[in-house]
């Protein structure tokens, strides 16, 4: 690794934090978070060093978070084209500073939406595109997420069993529906030793080195903000024109009931079309194969992504 530094770059109007490291004439790869507000520096350093030895590696936090977190940022500065257009400034901040001129381009939940945007506005400007914990549509998400809710709880449906109706066109009928559904999903799915989110996000968060004092600040600030920002949003969907310019790659794991692993199956190998397409099964996975199986995450990487080196 002859890279490792932390950069704040004027990206949108604002500075955001990134850090970049391993190998200066490799292909990049520019990793893109979920949350939205959820940087994951300190993830990709613990899990996924390794491919700094073959790749240069860039992740940096999303505008409004951790150390891209800004108190006067506006709702209207928080867009989901705003993202996406930050997206493509980083992409040219890596070919502009460094000997870059391929971009693998990986995003992660919430990452995977607008990376997705990303790459069908701007193909010329990465190699191929990764994506895990992969979103297809907020609508068939919570439809898909409502339907297995109902079977987990002794095959009765929600209405009839605790009055949540089912949701339209996205969205509950109340804000108390949407509470009380998710205070029963993630119980419901998540495995019995599965530790608290609290114990496998904030803390590792806060624990880390990676982050300053102002970026710990940020991301308790800015994740709930960005959040805020974002909150009642339905019309995600990648589903209304699954072309795409370059490869397109998706990591899922087989537990994944965030982001459904039946639908981001069912994307990839019938509606999306790519000049190349794969799906790759992480069997002892949920949301984040990238940090629950690194060593088969790197493996796969590595060999999807070899022929780039």
């Amino acid at each position: 690794m002859d890279i490792d530094r932390k950069v704040r770059v004027n990206i949108g109007g604002i500075k955001q934090t990134g850090h970049i490291f391993g190998r200066a004439h490799r292909p990049a790869i520019l990793f893109v978070h979920g949350g939205p507000g959820n940087p994951n520096r300190h993830k990709i350093i613990d899990k996924l060093l390794p491919l700094a030895d073959h790749f240069l590696l860039c992740a940096y936090d999303q505008r409004g978070t951790g150390g891209s977190y800004r108190p006067f940022l506006k709702r209207e500065d928080l867009t989901v084209e705003q993202f996406v257009s930050d997206i493509r400034e980083w992409a040219d901040y890596l070919k502009s500073t460094y000997p870059v001129d391929k971009i693998i381009l990986v995003g992660e939940s919430w990452g995977s939406y607008i990376g997705s945007l990303a790459i069908r506005k701007y193909p010329s400007l990465f190699s191929a595109y990764l994506g895990y914990g992969q979103l297809v549509s907020m609508r068939k998400t919570l439809e898909a997420q409502y339907a297995a809710l109902g079977k987990r709880l002794q095959g009765e449906k929600l209405n009839d069993y605790l009055g949540i109706d089912p949701p339209k066109d996205g969205k509950f009928a109340s804000k108390d529906d949407e509470s009380l559904f998710y205070s029963l999903l993630y119980p419901s799915f998540e495995p019995k030793d599965y530790p608290s989110y609290k114990e496998r996000e904030i803390l590792p968060f806060y624990r880390s080195k990676e982050y300053s004092l102002f970026d710990k600040i940020g991301w308790k600030y800015g994740a709930k903000r960005t959040n805020k920002a974002f909150e009642g949003q339905s019309d995600w969907r990648l589903d209304d024109d699954p072309r795409f310019g370059i490869p397109y790659y998706v990591f899922q794991g087989v537990d994944d009931f965030i982001c459904p692993y039946s639908l981001a199956k069912e994307f990839i190998e019938q509606e999306v079309q790519a000049p190349e397409k794969g799906f790759f099964s992480f069997e002892h996975s949920g949301h984040l194969p990238a940090f629950e199986e690194p060593e088969l995450f790197i493996e796969r990487f590595l060999s999807l992504f070899g022929d780039l080196l």
